[in-house]
């Protein structure tokens, strides 16, 4: 994935892997799990309404064990996933994908210029 570094990348696939708790996968989950950017799927929070509440980034480190520093790492690239993967809408000159709650639209995540940002 071109624009991200090493640590970047090995922080996403260390999230792919927790999410997975460990457990073995079958062939065709383990096909799903290996596609970009809809493996961003498995990192989410099941329901994704909870993460507009607070903010998404706050919500996955609550979900992985308060692990601050993986979360982090991987955010450019959970928020890349998310604007490939979903639709999205445009804010203020920049690609968003945003959720309506309580009447009142949630961004989860922006692409301003080459800049992916997590809320």
């Amino acid at each position: 994935m071109g624009g991200f570094g090493d640590y970047e990348i090995e922080s996403y696939v260390r999230l792919l892997y927790l999410s997975s708790k460990g457990g073995r996968l079958s062939n065709e989950l383990m096909a799903l799990y290996q596609e970009y950017p809809r493996n961003v799927l498995f990192i989410l929070p099941s329901n994704l309404k909870m993460a507009t509440t607070d903010s998404l980034y706050e919500e996955l480190i609550n979900m992985y064990g308060g692990d601050r520093n993986t979360v982090n790492n991987a955010r450019r690239v959970i928020a890349k996933a998310l604007i490939e993967y979903f639709p999205t809408t445009v804010i203020n000159g920049c690609r968003a994908v945003a959720f309506m709650s309580d009447g009142e639209a949630k961004v989860l995540a922006m692409q301003c210029g080459n800049d992916y940002i997590l809320n």
